[in-house]
């Protein structure tokens, strides 16, 4: 950390990033003081973060200079009027050029209204192009805005707005490259493989994966406003409240085909078939479930470059059985099989769910909760 004084100026320099509010204060003997605070956000440095320091400083030397001057006018005893005229026009430098150098230092400003555009979930996407479908896997999240939306920096800035996790912590930038656009009221999030990963796994040292995919979009600042995402309109700054979360998807669709609910009084058991229209396109876990969401199967997809539909439903089918035998998705009452013909999966329940019992005997307990039926 270096620091350069000039006047009553001192001026850090140094390569962190952070947030943080700076007071300007002028002050005049015999005067009202006038103050400013402006929020401080430092992105890094960047290229022309020589130039712009350069031109900061000169501009600071120029309102210190030109102040000093005031001051010895008003010194001489220049009337009244002419010293808090002086007083004014120095505030205001002070503030403008503090304004202007900290702006040039990657601050932007927040305004903050009850019309600010807010974000909320929008869609989810996976996909991959067959000819180069390792480094070319792009998982995309959308969060929607009301309005249109402007951004006031580049897709650094935008993507400093936000904090991003995937399965509960911060992304491996070795594996996973995020970049974040905005494009009319969208702002899109996407993941794709990162500059290590981009050949394979093991090729570069790292593995585009995001296993269970569990993402988590929210802003940065507490407050939830987004700096660098503004009304195209008002200029309002944009916020986003509550965080975005949920699951990556893989890229893999099913259509219903046909079901059958199934009866108990004809024997008849339950049946349901679908078609698989697109196997998995990224490496992300497929989750299935058949009864809502209560209960889930997992497909594990890394050699999903290989698949193609009926691949994929030989794959589920079988994903779908060993979860049966292990008792994990066991959702409906019974066991069930899935069989897979060409790119079509047919789940049936084994049994009809229904059970003969017969009763033995009838004890009669005390109500006072002991009685052994209620562990069930």
């Amino acid at each position: 950390m270096a620091s350069l004084e000039v006047g009553n100026v001192q001026i850090y320099t140094g390569d962190g990033k952070g947030k943080t509010t700076v007071t300007m204060t002028a002050k005049l003997k015999h005067y009202q003081t006038a103050s400013v605070e402006v929020p401080v956000e430092v992105a890094g440095p960047k290229a022309a973060d020589g130039l712009l320091a350069g031109a900061v400083l000169a501009a600071l030397v120029g309102v210190v200079a030109l102040g000093w001057g005031i001051r010895k006018l008003v010194s001489r005893g220049r009337r009244r009027s002419g010293r808090g005229a002086a007083a004014c026009l120095m505030a205001l430098l002070l503030a403008t050029a503090a304004a202007g150098s900290l702006s040039a230092c990657g601050g932007a400003s927040v305004r903050v209204t009850e019309a600010s555009p807010a974000l909320s979930a929008g869609e989810l996407s996976a996909g991959s192009d067959a000819s180069n479908a390792e480094a070319s896997q792009a998982i995309k999240v959308v969060l929607r805005a009301e309005r249109k939306l402007a951004a006031t920096g580049d897709d650094e800035d935008v993507a400093s707005d936000f904090s991003v996790k995937l399965n509960g912590k911060a992304l491996d930038s070795d594996a996973i490259k995020l970049t974040v656009g905005v494009s009319g009221r969208d702002v899109t999030f996407t993941f794709s493989p990162g500059s290590k990963a981009a050949d394979g796994p093991g090729a570069g040292g790292a593995y585009f994966a995001v296993y269970q995919g569990q993402f988590s979009i929210a802003a940065a600042r507490d407050d939830g406003a987004l700096p660098h995402l503004t009304d195209a309109k008002t200029g309002d700054t944009a916020v986003l409240r509550d965080a975005a979360t949920g699951t990556l998807p893989s890229g893999a669709r099913v259509e219903l085909v046909s079901s059958d609910a199934g009866s108990s009084a004809a024997g008849t058991p339950a049946t349901a078939t679908f078609r698989v229209t697109s196997p998995a396109r990224a490496r992300a876990i497929t989750w299935f479930s058949l009864d809502g969401g209560k209960t889930k199967i997992l497909k594990h997809n890394h050699q999903f470059a290989d698949d193609d539909a009926a691949s994929y439903a030989q794959d589920l089918a079988a994903a779908m059985n060993k979860a049966s035998e292990n008792g994990t998705a066991d959702a409906t009452g019974g066991s069930y099989t899935a069989r897979a013909t060409g790119d079509t999966v047919t789940v049936r329940v084994s049994d009809t769910n229904s059970y003969h019992a017969e009763i033995l005997s009838i004890e009669k307990q005390a109500d006072d909760g002991s009685a052994p039926l209620r562990s069930f």
